[in-house]
């Protein structure tokens, strides 16, 4: 697909060994983009329905989102539901994945979109990790070191890592498996911290 080739040319998309991209993509007025762009940069009140990618089969599933704007147009709300409702115009970016993620559930068989579910929880644990962290303009490079550590404390490898438009690369630029993010740098006998607050004359 033609867009998909421009955003592997544009270094946003890596397709590693096992055909799976660095993260799902999303489908929105005929517009393909990554999942990060959408939530952070692209995402509307106005929104009511995306497209987004298996990583695994190429099957798009049609996913409807901000429905709580959508109830409150169509009055499906009742005075005590509301109540108790904290309704903001603009949700966050974790709820929207939350909204992406339980529309698949609600909408599709689990067999079909197990596996991008799994993809999405690992992908919450990525960008919970970039809000917690503070990085607050997503869009300014930020230079990472990844500590990386034996479980005997024998060896000790060093990785300098970069954050830049949302995206985790290595330092030649590679684009970094968002699973691998969770299942290794989320081991805590490692440590991933930014370069500019560290003395690295030694490393």
């Amino acid at each position: 697909m033609e867009q998909l080739d421009q955003l592997i040319q544009n270094n946003k998309v890596t397709i590693f060994d096992n055909n799976r991209l660095n993260e799902p993509l999303i489908m929105m007025n005929h517009k393909m983009m990554l999942i990060t762009d959408y939530i952070f940069h692209y995402h509307s009140y106005k929104d009511t329905q995306i497209h987004i990618q298996s990583h695994f089969n190429g099957a798009w599933f049609s996913v409807d989102v901000n429905t709580h704007i959508q109830r409150l147009k169509n009055n499906d709300i009742d005075d005590l539901e509301a109540d108790s409702m904290d309704v903001r115009i603009k949700l966050q970016p974790l709820e929207i994945l939350d909204e992406i993620m339980n529309c698949l559930m609600q909408t599709y068989d689990k067999y079909d979109t197990g596996r991008l579910l799994n993809v999405l929880d690992d992908y919450i644990i990525y960008i919970d990790f970039l809000i917690q962290e503070r990085l607050d303009d997503y869009t300014q490079q930020k230079e990472l070191l990844f500590i990386e550590k034996d479980d005997d404390d024998a060896g000790i490898e060093y990785h300098r890592l970069k954050l830049e438009g949302n995206q985790l690369k290595r330092a030649n630029n590679e684009l970094i498996d968002i699973g691998w993010f969770v299942d290794v740098v989320g081991i805590n006998t490692n440590e991933l911290k930014l370069l500019e607050s560290i003395n690295t004359r030694f490393l």
